[in-house]
C-alpha cells in the first residue's frame, strides 16, 4: 500500500497557488504537485530529504527553477550553426543601425531623473534649452543610444554563444534542454543530478517516459554522479 504523502510545505504552496491562478508559477504547480501520482509524491519527499537545514524556500526554489528550465529563450533550441547565424545577424544589424544614426546626426542621449521636471527615462534632445541647462547643471548622466545598442548587441551575442547547454538538438528538444538544465541545477546544489527526480519532473511536464538510465545518458556530457 502506498503510504507516502506530500510534505506539508508542498501542500501549503499548492493551496496558495490554487487561490492565485495569475501567479507565474500557477501553471507549473498544477503539473508538478499532485497527491494522486506516486512518482510526484516520491519526488517531493526525496527533495525534502535533501533540503538544507533551515531552508524554508526549497519548494519555491524547485518550482521556480523548473519553470525557467521549461521556458528557455528560443535560441536555446537552435543548433550551433543557427546560433552563430543569429549572433552574426544581431551584430550586423546593430552596427548598421548605429552607423546610420551617427552619420545622419540622429543619435540621442538617454537620461534618467526623479524630479519635478522629468521622471523616468527621457531623451535629452527632446527638452528645451532651459530644461537642458538645468539637466546639465545637475550633472545628470547621459547615455548615447548607439552605445546602448552596441552594449546590448555584444551582450546578446555573448549570451547566445555561452549560455545554452552542450549537446545536439533533436527529438524532444525542449524536454532534453529541461533535463540538462535541472540536472546541472541539482548537481550544483546537491553534488548529484538526482536522475529519478529529473525524470519524474520531465515526464510530468512534457508527457515523456524517461527513466533514470535515459536521464543518466542525456547528462553524460558533464558526468554527474550516477546515484539518484
Amino acid at each position: 500500500m502506498y503510504l507516502m504523502k506530500l510534505p506539508d510545505q508542498v501542500t501549503g504552496i499548492m493551496a496558495q497557488l490554487m487561490e492565485d491562478p495569475t501567479h507565474e508559477l500557477a501553471d507549473i504547480t498544477k503539473l508538478l504537485i499532485t497527491k494522486d501520482d506516486p512518482d510526484i509524491v516520491a519526488m517531493w519527499v526525496a527533495l525534502e530529504s535533501r533540503r538544507f537545514h533551515a531552508d524554508d524556500l526549497w519548494v519555491w526554489g524547485f518550482l521556480s527553477d523548473a519553470e525557467k528550465a521549461r521556458t528557455l529563450p528560443p535560441y536555446h533550441y537552435k543548433n550551433k550553426a543557427d546560433r552563430t547565424e543569429l549572433s552574426d545577424k544581431i551584430g550586423k544589424h546593430a552596427k548598421a543601425l548605429t552607423r546610420l544614426l551617427k552619420v545622419n546626426n540622429l543619435d540621442v542621449n538617454i537620461i534618467f531623473g526623479l524630479d519635478q521636471i522629468f521622471n523616468g527615462f527621457h531623451l535629452y534632445e527632446d527638452f528645451g534649452g532651459s530644461n537642458r541647462t538645468r539637466i546639465d547643471d545637475a550633472d545628470t548622466d547621459k547615455l548615447k543610444f548607439t552605445d546602448l545598442v552596441a552594449t546590448v548587441a555584444e551582450r546578446a551575442t555573448t549570451t547566445i554563444e555561452t549560455e545554452p547547454q552542450q549537446g545536439k538538438i533533436g527529438r524532444n528538444a525542449r524536454a532534453v534542454r529541461f533535463i540538462r538544465t535541472m540536472g546541472e541545477r541539482n548537481y550544483f546544489l546537491y553534488k548529484t543530478a538526482l536522475n529519478k527526480i529529473v525524470a519524474t519532473a520531465t515526464n510530468a511536464l512534457f508527457e515523456t517516459s524517461y527513466n533514470e538510465s535515459a536521464i543518466s545518458e542525456i547528462l553524460s556530457y558533464f558526468h554527474p554522479p550516477s546515484e539518484s
